[in-house]
């Protein structure tokens, strides 16, 4: 039997406005963007992972409003999965703006692994815990959440990559880093006052939003010009 609280309620509508909106933009690149380069690949990925994201935090309360026996456990590993995914988009989101900060010069696979490799770390930290239960846990029988003592140490990486970004956006396009300053104020806030509320998938999805904006704000000739360069 499932009776989602009304919090869980509030958290299925973010995360499906989050799905919701990636469907427009994959959508919509499907139709008018004509390209398959390598900042295309990863954007592709990036949309794809925080769909995965929304609809793991969508099962984590699911679960969390469950009663039955494998409740516990199934969310535990949607939980895992949301902060894998919460680790590795903001490693992919910077090697995007590499890319598409040096059009023409394609990113070699040592060095995107080379600039994700501090994500890597995390994300094998996220999966120790599932020996250890030193970030988080789920009580196995009444299914609660619960953060230990390091779960901070999930913030370190993301953040970290976030300062990185922030700089490459400002690099490669002054007028986008006021948007993206915007959603990280959108997002303390939400952490200050509304902490119950799980923002993050759409927040992630807002900033694709906002970089697919600013493609198909050149013509496709300019940018097709810039990788013949």
């Amino acid at each position: 039997m499932i009776h989602l609280s009304e919090l869980s309620w509030a958290n299925l509508i973010v995360n499906c406005s989050a799905v919701l909106l990636l469907i427009g933009i994959v959508l919509h690149t499907r139709i008018f963007r004509k390209r398959s380069g390598q900042d295309d690949r990863l954007y592709f990925l990036m949309t794809v992972i925080t769909m995965v994201m929304a609809v793991s935090d969508i099962l984590t309360y699911v679960m969390d409003s469950s009663t039955f026996a494998l409740a516990p456990s199934i969310s535990y590993f949607f939980n895992s999965v949301y902060y894998v995914i919460f680790e590795l988009f903001p490693a992919f989101f910077v090697l995007y703006l590499i890319v598409r900060r040096n059009p023409g010069k394609p990113l070699s696979l040592k060095k995107g692994i080379l600039i994700s490799l501090p994500a890597i770390a995390a994300v094998g930290m996220i999966i120790a815990n599932w020996f250890g239960r030193f970030l988080f846990t789920v009580d196995p029988i009444e299914g609660s959440y619960t953060s230990e003592a390091l779960y901070p140490l999930i913030y370190v990486m993301p953040v970290l990559y976030g300062v990185v970004a922030l700089v490459l956006i400002f690099l490669l396009d002054k007028r986008v880093l006021w948007l993206y300053l915007v959603l990280i104020l959108v997002k303390i806030f939400v952490g200050r006052f509304l902490w119950d509320v799980s923002s993050t998938a759409l927040l992630f999805a807002m900033g694709l939003t906002f970089a697919h904006i600013h493609v198909m704000g050149k013509p496709i000739e300019h940018i097709r010009r810039e990788e013949r360069a």
